[in-house]
């Protein structure tokens, strides 16, 4: 995919219409960083229905993002 965290960032502005999301898999993106994931998950915190988010094989995050 390739994605980085600006594209990340308009994805999370993005999901904070979308509450009743119930998948989102970004794996294979390495240029992710941890503050890209943090405004995503941030997007995320009103959506109840979410069951699966994966990041496989993202190496620009750390522990400390993911918990």
């Amino acid at each position: 995919m390739g994605l980085q965290d600006g594209q990340i960032y308009q994805l999370a502005q993005y999901l904070t219409s979308v509450p009743n999301l119930r998948s989102l898999i970004l794996n294979g993106n390495g240029l992710i960083s941890d503050d890209g994931i943090g405004r995503l998950a941030a997007s995320l915190s009103k959506n109840d229905k979410l069951a699966h988010l994966s990041f496989l094989n993202c190496q620009g995050l750390t522990n400390e993002s993911l918990q």
